[in-house]
């Protein structure tokens, strides 16, 4: 029983589309926004609303990113990702049943949370360089979700709830502390290389470069949060059917080859030199297409 003004299809999560979006927003005086979809829908809309002040009700079609929790939206602006503030939704509701048939996406969701694995070593050369404290708390709630994910890659966790907890747990952490930082590193820098090129669910651009690196802090003698999850995305991928049917191995290897630190989030990627993120970025590449 929900009257419904106008229906937007999302198609690109640009943010061209959100403008638009904003536009009918403010025209129409709408009080309310629904989103229906995957992470790029949700994303869009909860700007939307952010900007208008709009309430925002989100209804994810899959588990594949931990937006519906997180108070940021990432958007295409010219053909580029960009990080935006937005606010975290005034309700989330899950359809179980429509979740579960979207097995694909839902391990994206997976891979979402292992970016800690990496992202929590970086802050670790972060503070190590003098560059950034460590809160501990944070460092060992973020810990746990990429150890719990971990399980359920392995389909020994406790399934899509459990998933859904953990992406809740992960939005909060950084809702908390304030910034990405806990859950998103070098492997986040790196992957939005491959997204603005592939525009391939966010996931599986994760799925190629947490492992390249984990391999690079590996590279400086740094522990793993998930001892050998590096070898398992490489060597095992779950996503290397749509890899190798969609994308290129030298592609990859050119737009990982020219990764440039991010000015706001030190990382691994600020103390290596390019030959040896070349050297890392090739082997890992060639475990994935092998």
């Amino acid at each position: 029983n929900i009257d419904v003004s106008t229906l937007f299809l999302v198609k690109n999560a640009d943010l061209s589309e959100a403008e638009e979006i904003i536009s009918s927003i403010r025209s129409t005086k709408a009080k309310n926004v629904f989103a229906f979809g995957s992470g790029k829908v949700i994303d869009t809309a909860k700007y939307s609303s952010s900007v208008t002040g709009a309430n925002f009700v989100a209804v994810p079609a899959c588990l594949s990113t931990n937006c519906h929790f997180t108070d940021k939206s990432t958007l295409f602006d010219n053909g580029l990702k960009r990080t935006l503030n937005s606010k975290v939704p005034e309700k989330v509701v899950f359809d179980w049943p429509l979740i579960s048939k979207n097995s694909f996406m839902n391990k994206c969701g997976v891979i979402e949370l292992l970016s800690s694995c990496s992202a929590l070593i970086d802050w670790q050369i972060a503070k190590d360089n003098k560059k950034e404290n460590i809160n501990e708390g944070i460092y060992s709630r973020a810990k746990d979700v990429a150890v719990e994910a971990e399980r359920i890659l392995d389909n020994s966790g406790d399934g899509l709830r459990i998933q859904s907890e953990l992406l809740r747990e992960s939005g909060d952490i950084a809702v908390e502390h304030g910034c990405g930082r806990p859950v998103s590193g070098s492997e986040h820098i790196l992957s939005s290389l491959v997204e603005n090129h592939y525009r391939c669910p966010h996931g599986i651009a994760l799925s190629i470069t947490i492992p390249i690196a984990i391999r690079l802090q590996k590279s400086f003698n740094y522990p793993e949060v998930c001892p050998g999850l590096d070898d398992k995305l490489a060597k095992n991928n779950p996503f290397k059917k749509f890899i190798l049917e969609t994308m290129d191995k030298q592609i990859l290897m050119k737009l990982i080859s020219d990764v440039k630190p991010r000015p706001d989030r030190f990382t691994v990627i600020d103390i290596v030199e390019k030959q040896k993120i070349e050297l890392i970025a090739r082997s890992t590449l060639d475990d994935i297409f092998n």
